[in-house]
């Protein structure tokens, strides 16, 4: 690119992965660039590197990387060197693709697990719903009795069926027992 502002258009029209500038650039800046470039949000997730001679000190090289820059180079650097930082930040940026593919792929999966779910839950309380027709049509009553919470729970139908007002009876093991007449014990 001859300038900054060039730069910026042509990664608006070409998919990039990793932009590597120089921050000094005519008519618009590299972090000016960098910044813009992060704004927005069809190319946030373009790495960018910026590279500088001039533009070396600690102050400037912090402006950069917070001005979105995710990498900032500072010349005379060694070929080999530039390669393996620009190799290290695209290996960052597959693994960010990868989790986020990752992420979008749970959250669907979230969701259709959450709609089955609601499916299952439906068809149960429709399930309950007849249930409680059939006892109260058939006149019996239900009940279940946990054991290692000691907790029993029963249908309103049994309230009926003993005569308790389910609002305030507490059934449990022993109150069940002495509801039963003592030849049915």
């Amino acid at each position: 690119c001859v300038g900054g502002a060039q730069c910026l258009e042509l990664v608006r029209q070409q998919p990039f992965n990793l932009v590597l500038m120089d921050v000094v650039m005519p008519e618009l800046g590299g972090l000016e660039v960098c910044r813009r470039i992060k704004a927005d949000p069809a190319l946030a997730d373009v790495f960018v590197a910026l590279i500088s001679c001039q533009e070396i000190s600690p102050d400037k090289k912090a402006a950069g990387l917070d001005g979105g820059a995710d990498e900032y180079i500072v010349r005379p650097v060694a070929t080999r060197e530039l390669v393996a930082r620009l190799n290290a930040l695209l290996r960052v940026q597959q693994a960010r693709r990868e989790l986020r593919l990752a992420h979008e792929a749970l959250e669907a999966r979230v969701i259709e697990r959450t709609a089955q779910l609601t499916q299952a839950n439906t068809e149960l309380r429709a399930k309950e719903q007849q249930l409680r027709a059939a006892h109260q049509l058939a006149q019996l009553g239900s009940w279940q009795w946990d054991i290692a919470a000691g907790k029993v729970v029963w249908s309103e139908e049994s309230s009926r069926i003993f005569g308790v007002d389910p609002a305030t009876f507490v059934p449990s093991y022993e109150s069940f027992f002495e509801l039963l007449l003592p030849e049915d014990r």
